[in-house]
C-alpha cells in the first residue's frame, strides 16, 4: 500500500482523513521540512526556490532570479531591514508561544541572518514580506515580494482563518457517526480536521460553521493568497471524505458538502455528486442558491467541453442537478426555473445538440430531454434553426413546384406576399390568410402597405403583425379580466360561445402569434400567462394544464378560495354549501350531471376544485381555444409528428419570447452599450465635439423622458416598443451620424426599422433636439417620414 495522497502543501492528510475516524482526531502537525517542501508547488515558489536551494543547476528563471538574489543581498548589507507588510496574528489569537527574542520589526523567518542568500525556510506564525524601496524596478520588485510571501506564510494562512472563524470551545462529539436524536456541537479545530471525516461534516451540517467558512472563502476579510491557499489545502480534503461515503452514507452531509464544494471547485462538486439523491433540503434560501450555482456552474464547464470538443458528459453531474431540481419544486419557496439553466447551452454548438435529439428522442441528448438546463438563448438558437430549415424547404418546394422550365421565373416565387391597407387591415389579412396554401406560411414573408412608398426588409413585417395583434385583441371575443378581478386590469381572456366571425379572427389571430415567433417578432399582447400555458399544450395536442397553478395566473382570488376548500373539514364544508355548478353571466352551469343537487363532500373536494377549474380554463370557451390554438398549430407545429421546439418553452418562456421584456423604465446604460455608432467622426476632427455633443443630448433626452415616451422611442427606432427577451444586445440598435452638410437643422431624425437604425442630424442645443424627436413620435406612423 503506497503513501496517502498529499494534500496542496506537500503534507499527509490528517489521520482521519485517511482512516475515517472522527475530526477530533485529525493531525493539525506541520513539519519544517514539509513547509519547505510545499514551496516547489507553484510556479512562483520554484523560481523563489532558487533563493535558498544548494542545489546549482536549479534555475528557472536564472537571470532574473540571480538579479533579485544580488540586490537582496547588496539591501541586506546596507543594513535595509525586512518588516512584516501583511496582517499578523497577535499571540492570543493564535494561541501559540512566540520566541522571546523575536523581533516585531523584522520578518518572521527565523534562523540566523546571512548575506548571501535567504536563511533556511522555517514554519512560524504569521505573514511577513520584504519591505524594499528600490524605485527603478518596479515589477521585478512587486514579483521578489509575493515569492517571498508565498514561502513565508506556508500552512499558516488557513490556520490564522481558522481560529478567526472558531466558535467557543466546545465537548467534542463522538466519532461514531451520529444518530438522529444527537445534537452536534460546533466543531472543533481548523477547518481540515472537520472536513476530513463524515462526522465532522456532520458536526459542521448541524452548525454555522460551513456558512462562516464558505464566507471567509469568499469575502475580502482575507487576501486573495490566503484565500487560495485554503482551496488548494481544504478541496482535495473534501474529494478524499467523498471516497469514504459509500461505507457509510449520511444523507444529511451531502448537501453541506456541496456548499462547501461551491466555494472550493469544480472537483469537489464532481466527486460528491454521485452521492446526491433527492432528499429534502431545509438549508436557508441563500445556501441553497449557493449549492444549485455551484452544481450549475460545475456542470456548464463539463458541457462547454462536451458540446466543444466532444468529451463524455458527466452524467452523475447530471443527475445531481435533476435530484436538486425535484428538491427545488417541493420547497416552500423555490428558486427561479432560469437558475438551473446551464450557461454553456447558450453556446452554437446546442443546434447539432438538438439535431441529434431529433434522430433519437429517446436517447438522443441528455441536456435537450431536460429542457429546464437550457437557457432561453439557447432555446432562441434551436427556434431559429427549425424556422430557418422550415422556410428554407417551404421556399425549395415553391420553385421546384411552380418554376415551368423554359420560362423566366416570377419574382413572387419563393416568397408569401401580403398586401393590405392600414384601414381595412384586419379583413386583408383574413384574405391574405385564407388565399395562402398551408405550405405558403412558412416561406419567408413580405408586407406590403399600400399606397406607402417602402421596401420590406423586416420593417414592414413587424409593423403588421404588431397592429393586426392590436386590432384583433379589441375585438369583441376577449373581455377584460378586470372586471371580476381588479388586480388583472388591462390583460384579456376568451369569452364563452362567440359567432363563427369571431371564430375566424381568433384563428387569424393565433395564426400571426405563430408568425411573430416564427420570425422573432415582438408583439404588443395583453394576456394572462395562463393563456400562454393553455397555447403551448393545446397547440402541441397535449392535455390542458387546468388546475389551480394555472388558474392563479387567470382569476388569483377564485384560485386561492379553491385552495381553501382543498383545506376544509367535513363541518366547515357542509356550513359552505357547495355543490357541483357554478354562477355564469348567463345563469347556472352544472359541472357533472345533476350537480345542483349533488353536494361536495371531503372525499372529493379534489375533484370538485379540478373540475372547476377546467371549466373555468377550459370547458366554459373550448370554441374559442379550438380557433386559437389551431392557428397558432398552423405555423409552429412540426409536419409528421416530429417533436416540436414548443415542448423546450414553459408559459413563462413564451410570453417572454413574444412579448418581450416588460421593463417600465427602459435600461439605458444597456442599450448605449450595444448601439452601434455609424458615421461618426474621428472625435479629434475639425467639428467633431459638435458631433458628439450632439449624440451626448440625444442620450440625455432619452434618459428624461416619461416611461411611455422612453418606450415609443424605441419603438420608433426598432420597430418594437419593448427590449426582446434576449436583452438589448439582440435589437441591433444603430445611430447614424448625419452629415450637417447634408441636413438642416430643420429635419426631424428618420429611422428605419428594418435596420433598427436611428438617422441623427445634427442640432445647436438639447432642447432643440428634444423637440424634434417629439415631432417624430407624433408623426411616426407610415414610411417616408423625413
Amino acid at each position: 500500500m503506497g503513501p496517502p495522497p498529499a494534500s496542496p502543501w506537500g503534507r499527509p492528510p490528517p489521520a482521519s482523513a485517511v482512516a475515517g475516524s472522527s475530526a477530533a482526531s485529525a493531525s493539525s502537525a506541520f513539519p519544517d521540512l514539509a513547509s519547505a517542501q510545499r514551496m516547489a508547488r507553484t510556479r512562483r515558489a520554484r523560481a523563489a526556490r532558487a533563493t535558498w536551494d544548494d542545489q546549482a543547476s536549479f534555475e528557472p528563471y536564472p537571470s532574473r532570479v540571480d538579479e533579485m538574489n544580488a540586490r537582496a543581498s547588496a539591501w541586506r548589507r546596507a543594513g535595509r531591514s525586512s518588516r512584516s507588510i501583511v496582517f499578523r496574528p497577535d499571540d492570543a489569537e493564535l494561541n501559540a508561544d512566540v520566541p522571546a527574542d523575536l523581533d516585531p520589526d523584522a520578518p518572521l523567518l527565523g534562523a540566523e541572518p546571512r548575506t548571501d542568500r535567504l536563511p533556511a525556510p522555517r514554519a512560524l506564525h504569521g505573514m511577513a514580506s520584504i519591505t524594499v524601496r528600490d524605485q527603478t524596478h518596479g515589477a521585478q520588485l512587486g514579483a521578489w515580494a509575493s515569492m517571498f510571501h508565498t514561502r513565508s506564510t506556508g500552512s499558516n494562512a488557513p490556520q490564522i482563518a481558522a481560529h478567526r472563524l472558531q466558535a467557543a470551545a466546545s465537548p467534542a462529539a463522538p466519532s461514531a457517526v451520529p444518530t438522529s436524536e444527537y445534537t452536534a456541537p460546533e466543531p472543533r479545530g481548523a477547518p481540515e480536521q472537520w472536513i476530513s471525516s463524515l462526522a465532522g461534516l456532520y458536526e459542521a451540517s448541524q452548525s454555522h460553521a460551513v456558512p462562516a467558512l464558505c464566507d471567509a472563502l469568499q469575502s475580502e476579510e482575507l487576501p486573495p493568497d490566503v484565500r487560495h491557499e485554503m482551496r488548494e489545502m481544504l478541496a482535495p480534503l473534501l474529494i478524499h471524505c467523498a471516497s469514504q461515503y459509500a461505507a457509510e452514507p449520511i444523507p444529511e452531509i451531502v448537501w453541506t458538502a456541496l456548499e462547501l464544494g461551491s466555494c472550493l471547485g469544480r472537483d469537489a462538486i464532481a466527486a460528491w455528486a454521485p452521492h446526491v439523491s433527492a432528499s429534502p433540503c431545509a438549508l436557508e434560501p441563500r445556501r441553497w442558491a449557493a449549492i444549485v450555482d455551484g452544481l450549475t456552474s460545475t456542470l456548464s464547464w463539463h458541457t462547454s467541453q462536451y458540446l466543444c470538443h466532444s468529451v463524455a458528459l458527466p452524467m452523475p453531474l447530471v443527475h445531481a442537478l435533476s435530484a436538486a431540481w425535484a428538491v427545488n419544486g417541493e420547497r416552500a419557496v423555490p428558486l427561479p426555473a432560469a437558475q438551473f439553466a446551464i450557461a454553456a447551452t447558450s453556446l452554437p454548438q446546442i443546434v447539432r445538440e438538438y439535431m441529434a435529439y431529433l434522430r433519437a428522442p429517446a436517447t438522443g441528448s441528455m441536456l435537450i430531454a431536460r429542457p429546464w438546463l437550457l437557457t432561453l438563448a439557447a432555446k432562441t438558437q434551436i427556434i431559429a434553426w427549425e424556422a430557418q430549415g422550415a422556410m428554407r424547404q417551404a421556399s425549395h418546394d415553391a420553385w421546384a413546384n411552380e418554376v415551368v422550365p423554359g420560362h423566366a421565373p416570377d419574382a413572387t416565387v419563393g416568397t408569401w406576399r401580403v398586401s393590405v391597407s392600414r384601414t381595412t387591415l384586419v379583413d386583408d389579412s383574413l384574405e391574405a390568410v385564407r388565399a395562402a396554401p398551408a405550405h405558403a406560411l412558412h416561406r419567408p414573408l413580405q408586407v406590403t402597405f399600400r399606397d406607402e412608398p417602402a421596401q420590406d426588409a423586416g420593417g414592414l413585417r413587424k409593423e403588421w403583425l404588431q397592429l393586426l395583434c392590436e386590432a384583433l385583441q379589441r375585438e369583441s371575443a376577449w373581455a377584460d379580466l378586470g372586471a371580476s378581478e381588479p388586480r388583472m386590469q388591462g390583460l384579456l381572456y376568451l369569452r364563452g360561445a362567440p359567432p363563427d366571425e369571431q371564430l375566424e379572427k381568433l384563428e387569424l389571430l393565433g395564426t400571426a402569434l405563430g408568425l411573430a415567433l416564427f420570425h422573432q417578432i415582438t408583439l404588443p399582447l395583453h394576456f394572462p400567462r395562463a393563456l400562454y400555458a393553455l397555447l403551448l399544450a393545446l397547440s402541441q395536442g397535449h392535455a390542458a394544464p387546468c388546475d389551480l397553478t394555472t388558474l392563479a395566473h387567470l382569476k388569483p382570488a377564485l384560485a386561492a378560495g379553491l385552495a381553501r376548500v382543498r383545506t376544509l373539514e367535513a363541518a366547515e364544508l357542509a356550513e359552505a354549501h357547495l355543490t357541483w355548478q357554478v354562477d355564469t353571466p348567463d345563469g347556472t352551469s352544472e359541472l357533472v350531471p345533476l350537480g345542483s343537487t349533488r353536494v361536495v363532500r371531503v372525499d372529493d373536494r379534489d375533484a370538485y376544485v379540478a373540475r372547476l377549474c377546467e371549466y373555468v380554463l377550459l370547458d366554459e370557451v373550448r370554441a374559442p381555444w379550438a380557433a386559437l390554438a389551431r392557428g397558432f398549430a398552423r405555423i409552429v407545429a412540426p409536419a409528421g409528428g416530429a417533436p416540436s421546439p414548443l415542448a423546450l418553452l414553459s408559459a413563462a418562456e413564451l410570453e417572454l419570447l413574444l412579448c418581450g421584456r416588460e421593463e417600465r423604465e427602459l435600461d439605458l446604460e444597456a442599450l448605449r452599450a450595444s448601439t452601434e455608432h455609424v458615421g461618426f467622426p474621428d472625435r479629434y476632427a475639425a467639428g467633431a465635439p459638435r458631433v458628439y455633443r450632439n449624440l451626448e443630448h440625444f442620450w440625455s433626452v432619452w434618459a428624461r423622458l416619461p416611461p411611455d415616451e422612453q418606450h415609443a422611442l424605441l419603438g420608433f427606432i426598432t420597430g418594437c416598443v419593448r427590449v426582446p427577451a434576449l436583452g438589448a444586445s439582440a435589437l441591433g440598435l444603430r445611430i447614424q451620424h448625419v452629415d450637417p452638410a447634408a441636413a438642416s437643422e430643420a429635419r426631424v431624425p428618420w429611422s428605419s426599422t428594418c435596420t433598427s437604425t436611428l438617422f441623427l442630424p445634427v442640432y445647436g442645443d438639447a432642447d432643440l433636439l428634444e423637440a424634434k424627436l417629439r415631432i417624430a413620435l407624433r408623426h411616426s406612423t407610415g414610411f417616408g417620414l423625413g
